[in-house]
């Protein structure tokens, strides 16, 4: 869901796509943050973007090619 919230996509949107409620959204969103210690779906997003940025710079040093899903 970390994934979704930083493609921008809304509460809503990410529980159609995986066919669960908004509350189900809203607290696996909540506890995400709360785990990682962030404190807004804006600044979860800009961690997944780092989290990314180091997997691929990880990936590039070790001579894979991996894209990112998305």
């Amino acid at each position: 869901m970390a994934e979704l919230v930083a493609r921008g996509l809304t509460g809503q949107s990410i529980a159609d796509r995986l066919y669960v409620s908004r509350r189900t959204v809203e607290n696996h969103v909540s506890r995400t943050c709360r785990t990682t210690g962030v404190s807004s779906r804006t600044a979860l997003a800009a961690l997944m973007a780092r989290r990314r940025a180091a997997i691929r710079f990880r990936d590039a040093r070790a001579g894979r090619d991996r894209p990112w899903p998305g």
